[in-house]
């Protein structure tokens, strides 16, 4: 009886420990709503001071949880959910770290040679009402486990939101990267154990001899932050060199799923583009592209089978690509832009000092 007691006990201590990760709401805060001393709220949640009836009702009302689902007995949702998160990490070494001598894990290896070290991360928001690109931090360190090394990754990613204490609220990723040899690629395997979520990072690998690696624009797969919470693929920015909302709002084109075929609206390109062209420099063979909203179609007077045939056959013939490479050419670009601002910074601060 004792000892179920324990372990029931253990498992309302996991679930409120959980609860307060997930709302972040600290042992400070918490201590203040109950008006609790922080070392009374300290021992309460390890376990050296019994729970009280008090406490537990102050707590839910404070995290908006029920208190049935906080003392069920039996397994919750959210304790599954812990459980499997508890060894996500195990699971992601036991399984990618590889005997295979075509991915190399270990980062002390040639290939790890200039790649390591830490990167700023820019990418866009999967919520379409937002418009502000997300930033971050992605850590690429080198780790040991059973005496074997590994490259470990940490992704700390801003929301763009604030907690109620005004500091920016954050995710933080964590989990491994594995380079192919043969398909020149870095994989970054990536979970987040407060959503319960995976998410993975591919970029171009590139054996370096002097210089560290820069810059590369990486493929995202990751789950929509919206509502609906689909599978969503996008781009993002590494970038050993800090960018600025200027320089963002110049490279940020580089973000959208595109090729090396631009396409954009004549009523855009006459806005924004033809009026500021270097002189001597036109743009040939034009062609104006129809962009036609799905929206229009659905909200049309024609039946449902009509839409969809409509929508199928105008996806069919459109400029759109099958896929999006992240191309040489958008490396290069994103290169040279970071290489030509590092620059220009150099070359300001020599002169200042002159």
């Amino acid at each position: 009886m004792e000892n179920n007691f324990i372990n029931y006990n253990s498992k309302i201590l996991n679930r409120i420990h959980n609860e307060l990760n997930t709302k972040k709401v600290s042992q400070k805060e918490l201590a203040k709503v109950c008006n609790l001393s922080q070392p009374t709220i300290s021992k309460l949640l390890k376990g050296d001071t019994p729970l009280t009836l008090k406490f537990l009702y102050t707590l839910c009302n404070t995290l908006n949880i029920s208190i049935d689902s906080l003392l069920a007995s039996n397994d919750t949702l959210s304790d599954k959910l812990s459980n499997i998160q508890s060894e996500i990490q195990n699971t992601i070494y036991d399984n990618f770290h590889t005997e295979n001598e075509a991915i190399v894990s270990d980062p002390t290896q040639y290939p790890f040679k200039g790649i390591l070290g830490c990167y700023y991360f820019y990418c866009n928001p999967t919520i379409s009402s937002e418009s502000n690109l997300l930033k971050g931090i992605l850590e690429l360190n080198r780790s040991s486990r059973d005496s074997k090394n590994f490259c470990s990754c940490k992704l700390t990613l801003y929301t763009g939101k604030y907690d109620i204490n005004g500091q920016k609220e954050v995710k933080t990723y964590t989990g491994m990267m594995l380079i192919s040899l043969p398909m020149q690629s870095c994989y970054c395997i990536l979970s987040c154990d407060e959503s319960a979520e995976y998410t993975f990072l591919l970029f171009h690998h590139m054996f370096l001899i002097k210089a560290d690696l820069s810059c590369r624009i990486a493929a995202v797969l990751t789950t929509s932050a919206g509502s609906h919470r689909r599978p969503t693929m996008e781009k993002a920015i590494l970038s050993r060199t800090e960018l600025s909302d200027v320089d963002l709002q110049k490279i940020e084109g580089q973000l959208k799923i595109n090729s090396s075929s631009i396409k954009i609206k004549e009523e855009d390109f006459n806005k924004y583009i033809s009026n500021e062209l270097p002189n001597g420099f036109s743009i040939p063979n034009c062609e104006k592209i129809y962009s036609i909203e799905e929206a229009t179609i659905k909200s049309s007077s024609l039946s449902e089978d009509e839409q969809f045939e409509l929508i199928n056959k105008l996806r069919k013939y459109s400029v759109e690509k099958r896929y999006v490479k992240i191309s040489t050419h958008a490396d290069d670009i994103l290169y040279h832009f970071i290489s030509t601002k590092n620059r220009k910074k150099a070359e300001m601060h020599e002169t200042s000092e002159d």
